[in-house]
C-alpha cells in the first residue's frame, strides 16, 4: 500500500508558517511568509542552506567579509545557496513561499546549536 502524507505546518507566527517536509539527514521545509516578514538575521557556524523561491519575491541580504551588505532580489524559479559563516537575512516582498533546504538536520536541536543571531 502506498502511504500518502499531508504535512501540516510545524511552526506558525506573525511572519507566516513553516512546514517541515523532512528533518533528517537534511531539513527540507516550505516557508510561507507575509509581506514584509524578515527571516534569518543569523549566521551558521557549520551548516549552509538553499532557498528556492516557489512564489512571490524575496530580498536576500548578506554581510561580506569586508562588512558591506550585498542585496539581491529573487523571483519564482530562482535559488540561492548561503554557505556557512555568512551573515544573512531574507525579506518577503509581498506574500511568498520558499523551499528551504539545510545541510544540518533540524532534528535533535542541531540546527539551533549551529545558529547565532545577528542583525543585518
Amino acid at each position: 500500500m502506498i502511504e500518502v502524507v499531508t504535512p501540516l505546518p510545524s511552526y506558525t507566527d506573525e511572519r507566516g508558517e513553516t512546514t517541515n517536509l523532512l528533518s533528517t539527514p537534511v531539513n527540507v521545509a516550505i516557508i510561507r511568509s507575509r509581506d514584509g516578514a524578515i527571516r534569518g538575521n543569523h549566521v551558521h557556524k557549520q551548516g549552509g542552506h538553499f532557498e528556492y523561491v516557489i512564489e512571490g519575491t524575496i530580498e536576500v541580504k548578506r554581510r561580506t567579509n569586508m562588512g558591506d551588505i550585498e542585496t539581491e532580489i529573487l523571483h519564482p524559479g530562482q535559488m540561492v545557496f548561503t554557505p556557512p559563516r555568512v551573515e544573512h537575512a531574507f525579506r518577503s516582498v509581498g506574500e511568498s513561499a520558499i523551499l528551504h533546504i539545510t545541510t544540518i538536520p533540524i532534528a535533535g536541536g542541531l540546527y539551533e546549536q549551529d545558529t547565532e543571531k545577528v542583525s543585518i
